[in-house]
């Protein structure tokens, strides 16, 4: 009778110590679970680039057309400078005048100190600082006037 009780006596703190390891299992899961889903709510949701230019105002560019939408890429320069993304030949557009830059998120539009001014809304940009665009917002470069589209 002692065999049997020790033996039962064995095989079961042996059995209460394998369920305290398989709580301590589940409990860690859910800690790690709970972890993983509060990390992926602390980032930022990035959403798909949208957005183009719609020509307002040409200006002296004799190429663009008013109505004209214009497409945007990623981070997009705006000047005179045939090396832009953008080439704009109104005559008061600097050659490296601005960019247009998608964050994720949001368009926001820099002034690259050009001679006449970038303006959102009709506010002057600070030169060579961010600043973000609203979709709906006019952008002014020059005597060229477009407006934020999705």
């Amino acid at each position: 009778m002692d065999i049997v009780w020790s033996a039962l006596l064995f095989s079961g703190k042996w059995l209460f110590i394998g369920l305290i390891y398989a709580m301590l299992f589940v409990v860690l899961l859910a800690v790690r679970r709970e972890m993983q889903g509060h990390l992926v709510d602390a980032r930022p949701a990035s959403s798909p680039l949208k957005g183009r230019l719609k020509v307002i105002n040409s200006g002296s560019d004799k190429r663009a057309r008013p109505g004209t939408l214009l497409n945007l890429s990623k981070e997009t320069s705006l000047g005179a400078d045939n090396a832009n993304d953008l080439v704009l030949t109104d005559q008061y557009v600097s050659a490296q005048h601005a960019r247009l830059r998608w964050d994720g998120t949001r368009w926001r539009l820099r002034d690259l100190g050009s001679t006449n001014g970038t303006f959102i809304n009709q506010r002057r940009l600070t030169p060579q600082q961010e600043e973000p665009v609203p979709l709906g917002a006019t952008i002014a470069l020059g005597d060229m006037t477009f407006e934020l589209t999705e």
